[in-house]
């Protein structure tokens, strides 16, 4: 009997003791998925000034949120597609936009959330008088990643480096 037992326990013990090991997370590496994000939020901003360049309002309006909200130092809030519409068609019925430039300094990613950080400068001139002018400054912009993957910009605030009196000609 004693024999059985102790036959018993190290049966016992031998199973057990060659069960697998618990299963362990697979650690995924997203880094080439990351980079893919910035890079797009990076395109979608060259986009932008292109669209800018190109005074295409509907290029504009194919890069935010339905939701957007465009928020200036100087200028009122705008709300929505169609409030962003109205103001870049009365916009580019008065000037003309050229070397727009977005330069992207930061961007952090939080799931389908991300927001990038830059400058953006260029010139334009007036349609009526033809009087150049230059524009500079900062922008944030807070982006959203849509359905199929892509962004789209769900916030955009921005501000000009020039004195008030210049941005106003």
């Amino acid at each position: 009997m004693r024999f059985f037992s102790c036959f018993l326990v190290i049966t016992f013990l031998f199973a057990f003791s060659c069960t697998a090991p618990p299963a362990q997370e697979a650690v995924v590496d997203d880094t080439a998925r990351e980079e893919a994000d910035i890079q797009a939020i990076k395109d979608l901003e060259a986009k932008w000034a292109a669209a800018v360049n190109a005074g295409d309002v509907e290029m504009i309006l194919r890069l935010l949120t339905d939701d957007v909200i465009l928020i200036s130092s100087d200028e009122p809030i705008r709300e929505g597609k169609e409030e962003v519409r109205t103001y870049y068609l009365a916009d580019f019925k008065e000037s003309t936009y050229e070397n727009a430039k977005a330069m992207v300094f930061e961007v952090r990613l939080a799931g389908d959330w991300a927001y990038a950080r830059g400058t953006w400068s260029g010139a334009g001139t007036r349609k009526a008088g033809g009087e150049s002018f230059q524009f500079k400054g900062e922008w944030i912009d807070i982006l959203e990643r849509q359905p199929d993957g892509s962004w789209e910009i769900s916030r955009d605030i921005y501000c000009s480096d020039l004195p008030l009196e210049q941005d106003k000609q």
